[in-house]
């Protein structure tokens, strides 16, 4: 049941289910361009703190990070 509420309210389109928090259009979702010859489906320490730099200081304590293997 936890793995289909987890995946409702982060993907969840609306109708018969929450709205999920990664919609498109989102606008307390931070994207960062992937850095020069970076590799597909990769993250770097660098887009971790470009990503942190773009938050606001009021937002830090309740900030989500969701990270996918």
């Amino acid at each position: 049941m936890a793995f289909y509420e987890d995946r409702d309210f982060l993907n969840g389109i609306g109708v018969g289910e929450p709205m999920g928090s990664l919609n498109v259009g989102n606008p307390a979702i931070i994207v960062v361009a992937k850095e020069g010859g970076q590799a597909a489906g990769t993250i770097l320490w660098l887009n971790v703190l470009k990503m942190y730099a773009r938050m606001l200081p009021s937002s830090l304590s309740r900030a989500v990070w969701v990270v996918s293997p």
